[in-house]
Formats: C-alpha cells, structure tokens, sequence
C-alpha cells in the first residue's frame, strides 16, 4: 500500500504541535497589510495570536489571498516525486476559490504522473473545523487504511461536523460583504453578537442575535444541547480570535456541561480572522447533524 500525506492550507488554524503529532502538512498563505505581504502558516503562532490582531485593533486593513494552481501544482508534485499519495482536505469552497485551485493542480498533476494518487475533498468547513477532519484523516490512516479508504470515511463525516461561531465587531463581517453597513452600525450601537452557522453547503448564515458577550457564550454552549451525540467520548475545538481568556471561559462552560473527552483551544487565524476581527470565538465539534435543529 503506498503511503500518502494529509495536506490542508493554512486557514486549518490548527497548533503547531497538533499538525506535527498528526502528520498534517500544511500550504502557507499569504496576508497584507498596506501592500506589505506576510506569508504565514500554522507554525507562525505569533503572528496569529498576537501581531495579527493587534495590528487590525490599530487601525490597519488586512486582505488575504488563496493559493493559486501552480502553488497547489507544486506542494503536489513535490510529495508525488518522493513516493508518497495526496489527500487534500480544503477550505469550504463556498468561502475562497481556494478548493477550485486545488482541484484544477489535481487534475494537471494527474495528466502528468498518471500513477500517482491525489485526491481533494471540499470540507465545506473552516478554521478548527477543517481541522477536525484532516486529525480524523490522520487517526484513520493510523489505524491502516488506505487513501481511498480514508477519503470514503471523511466524506460520510462532512455532514457531521458542526461549526459555529460568534464575532464582537460586526464592522468586519461588513467588510466581507456578509452584512450591510446600516447593520454593523446599528449592531456595535445595541452590543448585538451574532451567532453564525456554518451550513450543510458551506455557507456562513446568521442563526440569531443575542444582546452582550456573556449571553454569546452561553449560546455557543446550548448549541450543543440541540445535538448531544455523546461528547464524552470526543474531543471538541474552540477557536479565538487573540482573546485566550473567553475561550477558556467558553471551555469551562461547555467541560461543567457535556464533559468531553477533550477541549483543544487555538488562534482563529489571519484568512479567517481577517473577515471576523479580534475577540472572535468558534466552536467545531461532530454532532449526529450538520444543519440547524428545527430548519
């Protein structure tokens, strides 16, 4: 059986010591701030927890660019050369052009090494979440699977992941084009908090509004109560947006609550957290569903 590499790009916002434990190989992607591009992967957790943000609470304007084909092209070929298969679990294409690029380096390094294996999968998922999967890839192939074996089981579980999240300044998500301007004022005037779903099709929508952080949290936390597949014998992901402190708050909530297996905490980072700001909180955790209860 020809051994093959579990590759994400570097929206997968996992900790450096968790993609090394797992063999996940991570794409690094590029951020710029005023023309100055920084290209930053998982491994940079400075620069995701602390410059990054700090840099956007100044004032400055962060844009992001997805890897394009010959970048894919390369990482690709490069694993193809030393033996190994690709799989390729990546950004939601609902979200970034980020999967077509992708898909179209599969097809190009297919042509050109007709034996070699590589296989993309659309997580329809972010951040942590995205995260979830490729770990779940990775304890599969420890357990022996094969690629093609591996890739059947992180389908079957797309539609399991549950992704959820809530932002404190609505002004980026107006910058992403998610909300109208009138909005993001009205909702930083009354101290609204979204709570965003991710969808079954990969698509961020806003499931309700809720007044203040601590009833955001708490709605992060009865989320979970719509699902209840036995959390004790899972680990969960919460992700921040350079704000340590809620998410350990939020991990106290949910631990008192559902006892998971396991709580992992890590930095939303730039791709993501260019378009929720600082103070972000996310929450990734396998659920019997993926869409909303009740729509």
């Amino acid at each position: 059986m020809r051994d093959f590499v579990i590759v994400a790009d570097a929206t997968v916002d996992l900790p450096k010591e968790i993609a090394l434990r797992h063999g996940i190989q991570i794409i690094p992607m590029t951020v710029t701030f005023n023309n100055d591009d920084r290209v930053y992967s998982t491994e940079d957790e400075d620069f995701m927890s602390v410059e990054f943000y700090n840099r956007l609470t100044q004032g400055d304007i962060a844009t992001t660019a997805q890897i394009n084909v010959f970048q894919f092209y390369s990482e690709f070929e490069n694993l193809i050369k030393r033996g190994y298969g690709v799989l390729y679990l990546g950004f939601s294409s609902q979200l970034s052009g980020t999967f077509q690029a992708a898909q179209e380096a599969a097809r190009m390094v297919g042509k050109d090494f007709p034996e070699a294996q590589v296989e993309v999968i659309d997580t329809l998922a972010a951040s942590a979440g995205q995260g979830l999967l490729a770990i779940k890839a990775s304890e599969l192939k420890a357990q022996g699977l094969n690629l093609e074996n591996v890739l059947e089981e992180i389908e079957a579980n797309l539609q399991l992941l549950s992704s959820w999240a809530t932002v404190d300044d609505l002004v980026f998500l107006k910058r992403g084009g998610r909300i109208g301007a009138t909005e993001a004022f009205l909702g930083g005037m009354l101290n609204v908090k979204p709570i965003i779903h991710l969808n079954p099709e990969g698509k961020l929508i806003p499931v309700k509004k809720v007044r203040g952080r601590r009833q955001a949290l708490r709605a992060l936390v009865d989320v979970m109560a719509d699902y209840e597949p036995g959390y004790q014998n899972q680990e969960i992901f919460i992700a921040h947006g350079n704000c340590p402190e809620d998410a350990k708050t939020l991990a106290t909530m949910i631990e008192e609550t559902y006892k998971p297996k396991k709580i992992n905490l890590t930095s939303i980072g730039p791709i993501i957290g260019s378009h929720t700001g600082p103070n972000a909180l996310a929450l990734f955790f396998f659920a019997n569903e993926r869409k909303v209860q009740g729509m």
